[in-house]
């Protein structure tokens, strides 16, 4: 981090006083502020007198003079008005206004000013109404580097008629050192002394008026403890009433005996000729520095922040020329903003002499301005820097790679803003401890006769001081348990420095799992869970403390989709010998991917960070996004395939919500316009050119992607024109390229397919058009993504309908991705997985169940086919990868992406159908009390209004509801809109539910990580399982608020749930009915009764109201099968749940199938053998147990036979002699009670056979 421009050291400042008052004593309170002792100069004390109530006195302020003190004393008939004392014009600070009345009034007050410039101006103001006379004493003083704390006056008045008479202030715990200014007044003239114990005082009188003369002066060296200041006059005898008063002012020094002040030249030019020279770098120069601008400045003095120091800038060499002007280029820039920028050839140097400097070394910052590649051009030689002869900074000679990394030296940061632009904390060059030569220091630019141009905004100085200062705060990071942390702070200080690591402040010590605790770098090794916290350092030095930032540590479990990622990573990940992070194209190719490829594969890493939102992976995508504008320029239109730049704004665009880059923005911009401007014309209807010059090809590639860049572009600028313009270029697509109906689907093409493109047959414009047929994976996923953005902000069922269709064609027809079965090559699936996880999670993960099963299907291929030494899958999930050949980064990008965006649990659908609304609360009034702007602009409706919060809420600004006391609701689900503009505001938002109105026990339901799309709504579910009665959104610091609409949803109001299913539902059919039952459940009023001729349904109800639990169903087809399901109604009609299944058969086909055969079959009929045991089916079923014959009765035989209960049997015993006739005997009668089975009832029949010797044969005839 750069060092504030403005800081100090952190001295202590002490300054006692009291007040005497008529004998008694007042002590007034010791101040402490950050400052060191002020100590008079030894520049002539001014003393002014005036008689009316206007001042006009010279004053001089001498180099290096910080602060100017002033004492007036009013005599006067009235008490005074306040003074306002101006100097060189800059106002006074009055610190200290006291008035007395015991006989003549007498008033003093103190005044300072902190920092003047030096020079000779008048101290002008108005004093005190009176006739009577008003003296002002002025003091020079050094040694305060920052503005002093107010200065507290000490004051007595009294006098006599003769003789030698004074007045004295007693001030007690003075320190040995101090020093103390002193000024009286006294009546009718005289001549007077002051003193200060143990002090020698320097003194100035006027006594050349009429009545009244004046003493001041300072009295330096005071005794410790306390110390006496008296005035001595003499009187003019015999002349009134003698009267004096005495005004003290006691700065005490801190125990620092050597006070080191750091010096700060901090240079820095805004663009043109007509912008005037800014300090904000902490220069103070001199009057016509604006001529640095167009070239006529050659040399002048400057000061440091402190305004203790000065040095003398001059600049020389023929790269002072600023003549070169970009800002008909997109980077928006002017020209030249501090020596050290050429343009007409090579070999023109440029140099900055800083002189004068006293200090041992200082830190150099090079504030550069940021790319140095002139648009349109990539031969042009870049920047090189060079301190005191030794160079730091260099340039590459291929044209294309700009500021990548100090040769010798250190960098902390290199600035990434478009040139020329403002000095930008954090964008420097930083060169430790620069040793002046010869009191000088010379910063020199375009030394090495090949670089055109070495851009600067500002160069800045700095000594260190002795309390210490943080450089580097320790970084965030996302870690995963059994790993280590390591985290780093950088700090200096002239003085030795001692270092202490704090979590969630309480102090670490080293031991098993830490080191480094007291050091700048702490390690923390085999990560739990438990180690996740806010970490910060405090460093020391004998002079103070300074406390870093906090650093939070989140560690994780570390998932399948963790895993693929980091391995990717691992394998191709570079960061080079220049400190450019890139891809490479191959493991074993370490050079960098295409522009195109790189591209890809950002947007890759960015889709990643949405899931993870890791500290350490939104640096990697500065860094990849940083090195890509580097090496490729800021206008991108070099390249001749449209397709190419257009992967390129694809990637810009979604990676500066997570950067901020402004040159990453305006550069997408610029290449989106500029591929609309040369590729699309009236050719083929419309459409745009793959390759420029025209003439080849307009296809899906060139055409969907300029489509998904330009909805990109909305959502971070809002400019509705590109929605416009990519809705034309959709409409050319569905019309030209999407096979959307039945009757397109000619020559083998399928409804849902994409076609390549449309070309010049031949490439001949002359041969006609063709169509290009193909069927890519990475086609259909760009128009599903097309087709989902449109929709997201258009709300147009035509485009979410196209993109169902394509992405329903592509996953029926890629069961598991392969490149084999489609023309994909070595990349594609990220498009389509990609395309289906947008839709997917369109109206609140609407689509989720319908594609999450496929999605998890291709996570699970694509890690089990991974080549397992190094953990990635190629574009190929169906087939093992194989080790030991070279693979490239692009074709196993797929493989992790499919990790990021699926999620291991099926999504919830959003609940956000039941809108909350209550009472509004917040912040009230609005910015300049503009009525529509206060907070209820954010729950109108309206995303056209907004809520902007008053001035003064700059920070904390909120809006919400109270729900009300009986109100508290769960929370489901929050939908919020930006404020057209302004969409970073949003940036660290949060949405809170709390049960105290105040907010106190709040709870985040949602933090806003990234800065939000504009011109879309944003619904985002809430898990948390609280009720809620207040909720609100709380804007983050400097946002007042800012915010179009705001929405709260409570889960959907669902009705009571109806009966539980009935059970034990059997049915029962005969030739005319089937007769249903079930068992009766709780809560159930009444029944349905649904029937179906297939046992899944679609039902038809044939009976309700049914209050009893059976139900006969009279059917008209006895031929048909018939299945039953059951449900229960409520008193409240609320039908409840469908029973299981059952099919109505007759008591022979149930018994069929309990036997387990197969019930239509020909042998399982009545009169067939499914068994074939020789015993027919009927029989087997109707008497299971066979006929008996008991012991006979004398001539009697007694027949019996357990038959089932079935209405529909038919029995008949029969008898035989000879068994060949068979002759029926009477019908066998029902035994009541018997002992037969449960569904059997027992039969028995007497044959009398009038015969002893009888021989019979008997049968059973069983018919149905």
């Amino acid at each position: 981090m750069c060092p504030d421009l403005f800081d100090r050291p952190n001295n202590r400042f002490r300054k006692l006083a009291l007040l005497v008052r008529g004998g008694m004593v007042f002590f007034l309170p010791a101040m402490v502020a950050h400052s060191q002792i002020a100590i008079h100069d030894g520049s002539p004390l001014t003393i002014a007198h005036s008689t009316g109530t206007a001042l006009s006195q010279p004053f001089t302020v001498t180099a290096g003079a910080s602060v100017l003190v002033v004492a007036l004393e009013d005599r006067g008939a009235n008490l005074p008005e306040p003074a306002t004392l101006t100097w060189n014009g800059q106002t006074l600070t009055r610190d200290v206004q006291t008035a007395y009345t015991p006989a003549v009034l007498r008033s003093v007050a103190i005044y300072h000013l902190y920092n003047p410039q030096p020079g000779t101006s008048n101290i002008t103001g108005t004093l005190g109404a009176g006739v009577s006379d008003k003296w002002v004493t002025a003091y020079t003083l050094s040694g305060v580097e920052t503005d002093v704390a107010p200065i507290t006056g000490s004051v007595n008045t009294g006098g006599g008629t003769g003789g030698v008479t004074g007045l004295s202030v007693n001030v007690s715990g003075v320190t040995a050192g101090s020093w103390a200014a002193v000024s009286s007044v006294f009546s009718n003239l005289g001549t007077t002394t002051l003193s200060g114990t143990g002090g020698t005082a320097t003194t100035v009188s006027d006594t050349s008026h009429a009545t009244t003369a004046a003493t001041a002066g300072h009295v330096a060296g005071l005794a410790s403890g306390t110390v006496t200041f008296s005035n001595t006059f003499v009187p003019n005898v015999g002349v009134g009433p003698q009267k004096s008063n005495l005004a003290v002012a006691v700065f005490t020094p801190s125990s620092i005996d050597t006070v080191y002040k750091p010096q700060r030249f901090g240079i820095k030019f805004l663009g043109n000729t007509t912008d005037p020279v800014t300090t904000t770098a902490g220069a103070v120069p001199a009057a016509g520095w604006n001529n640095i601008a167009n070239g006529s400045f050659t040399t002048g003095s400057i000061l440091s922040s402190d305004g203790q120091a000065s040095a003398t800038l001059t600049i020389s060499g023929s790269g002072g020329d600023n003549t070169w002007r970009s800002g008909v280029y997109p980077d928006g820039g002017n020209f030249s903003l501090v020596y050290g920028y050429q343009d007409a050839g090579r070999g023109a140097p440029a140099t900055n002499v800083i002189s004068g400097l006293t200090a041992s070394a200082y830190d150099v910052y090079l504030y550069t301005a940021g790319e140095t590649i002139r648009p349109n051009s990539a031969t042009d030689y870049l920047s090189n820097y060079t301190i005191n002869g030794t160079t730091y900074y260099t340039s590459s000679k291929d044209g294309r790679s700009a500021l990548w990394n100090l040769v010798e030296g250190t960098t902390v940061s290199t600035n990434s803003n478009a040139y020329p632009s403002a000095l930008v904390p954090g964008h420097y060059i930083r060169i430790n401890k620069v040793v002046p030569v010869g009191g000088a220091i010379t910063v020199a630019a375009n030394t090495d006769n090949l670089s055109y141009r070495s851009p600067l905004n500002g160069i800045q100085l700095v000594q260190r001081g002795n309390a210490p200062q943080i450089l580097n705060h320790p970084l965030d990071h996302r870690l995963y348990t059994g790993g280590t942390a390591q985290l780093h702070v950088e700090a200096q200080s002239a003085n030795p420095m001692s270092y202490r690591w704090r979590k969630n402040g309480v102090e670490l010590v080293d031991g098993a799992y830490i080191s480094g605790a007291t050091t700048s770098s702490l390690t923390i090794s085999g990560l739990v869970l438990g180690d996740t916290g806010d970490y910060d350092v405090v460093a020391t030095t004998d002079y103070g403390s300074a406390t870093s930032e906090p650093a939070h540590l989140d560690v994780v479990t570390m998932t399948q989709a963790d895993a693929a990622f980091e391995a990717w990573l691992a394998t191709f990940k570079r960061v080079d010998e220049r400190g450019a992070t890139f891809i490479t194209e191959s493991i074993d190719d370490r050079y960098w991917a295409w522009a195109w490829q790189q591209a890809f594969m950002h947007w890759t890493v960015t889709d990643a960070w949405n899931r993870t939102h890791s500290p350490d992976h939104k640096r990697l995508i500065y860094a990849l996004q940083n090195t890509f504008l580097k090496q490729e320029g800021n206008t991108l239109t070099w390249q001749n395939w449209n397709d190419d730049i257009q992967w390129e704004v694809i990637a810009l665009s979604k990676g500066y919500p997570i950067t901020g880059n402004p040159l990453a923005r305006a550069t997408a911009i610029h290449a989106w316009n500029a591929v609309m401007e040369r590729g699309w014309d009236d050719t083929f209807g419309g459409g745009i050119w793959q390759k420029m010059p025209v003439g080849n090809s307009k296809t899906v590639l060139s055409n969907c992607p300029q489509i998904i860049g330009g909805m990109e572009l909305y959502k971070i600028t809002g400019d509705y024109t590109y929605v416009t313009k990519c809705e034309m270029i959709y409409a050319w697509v569905r019309e030209n390229i999407f096979i959307r109906t039945p009757e397109q689907a000619i020559n083998g093409l399928q409804a849902g397919q994409l076609i390549e493109g449309i070309a010049y047959l031949n490439d001949a414009e002359e041969n006609g058009q063709t169509r290009l047929i193909s069927n890519n994976v990475y086609n259909s996923g760009l128009f599903v993504q097309a087709g989902c953005l449109l929709y997201e902000v258009t709300g147009n069922q035509q485009y979410l309908d196209d993109a169902t269709q394509a992405a329903n064609y592509m996953v029926n027809r890629q069961p598991i991705m392969d490149a084999n079965n489609v023309n994909n090559g070595y990349f594609g699936a990220e498009q389509l997985v990609r395309g289906v996880a947008l839709l997917a999670g369109l109206n609140g993960n609407k689509l989720w169940p319908t594609y999450w099963p496929w999605m998890r299907a291709q996570c699970a291929a694509a890690w089990a086919m991974r080549r397992t030494d190094l953990d990635i899958t190629r574009n190929r999930w169906t087939s093992a990868t194989p080790t030991g050949i070279d693979l490239k980064a692009l074709e196993t990008h797929s493989a992790f992406l499919v990790q990021q965006l699926t999620p291991v649990v099926l999504p919830t659908p959003v609940d956000w159908t039941n809108k909350l609304t209550g009472t509004v609360i917040g912040t009230t009034g609005s910015y300049n009390n503009n009525a529509g702007r206060t907070r209820a602009a954010a729950l109108d409706g309206n995303v056209a209004t907004f809520f902007d919060a008053p001035a003064a809420n700059e920070n904390g600004a909120w809006v919400g509801y109270d729900l009300g006391a009986a109100g508290a609701r769960k929370i489901s689900a929050i939908r919020y809109y930006p404020r057209a503009g302004f969409p970073e505001r949003m940036r660290g938002g949060v949405f809170q539910g709390a049960n105290q109105a105040n907010f106190s026990d709040a709870v985040t339901l949602y933090r806003i990580a990234i800065t939000p799309s504009v011109g879309v709504y944003h619904l985002m579910p809430v898990t948390s399982a609280q009720t809620f009665r207040y909720v609100r959104y709380l804007s983050p610091d400097g946002s007042w608020g800012n915010v179009a609409e705001v929405e709260f949803y409570a889960p959907a109001e669902l009705p009571p749930p109806g009966p539980d299913a009935p059970g034990n539902l059997q049915a029962r059919r005969n030739t005319t009915s089937s007769v249903i039952s079930w068992a009766p459940v709780a809560g159930a009023a009444s029944y349905k009764v649904k029937r179906s001729t297939t046992g899944g349904g679609p039902w038809q109800v044939v009976g309700t109201n049914v209050t009893s639990p059976s139900y006969t169903d009279s059917v008209a087809d006895p031929g048909s099968r018939y299945f039953y399901v059951v449900s229960g109604v409520s008193d409240g009609a609320v039908e409840g749940a469908d029973s299981t299944a059952v099919e109505a058969v007759d008591a022979y086909r149930a018994w069929v199938i309990s036997q387990g055969w197969a019930a239509d079959s020909a042998a399982a009929a009545f009169d067939g053998d499914e068994d074939g045991d020789g015993i027919r089916n009927g029989t087997e079923y109707a008497v299971p147990g066979g006929l008996k014959i008991g012991p006979p009765e004398g001539t009697n035989v007694l027949l019996t036979a357990d038959v089932r209960a079935d209405d529909l049997l038919s029995i008949v015993l029969l008898k035989s002699g000879d068994l060949v006739s068979w002759t029926p005997l009477p019908a066998m009668q029902v035994i009541e009670p018997s002992d037969a089975a449960p569904g059997f009832r027992r039969l028995s029949l007497t044959d009398p056979t009038n015969a002893e010797d009888h021989r019979g044969f008997y049968r059973l005839r069983v018919k149905r």
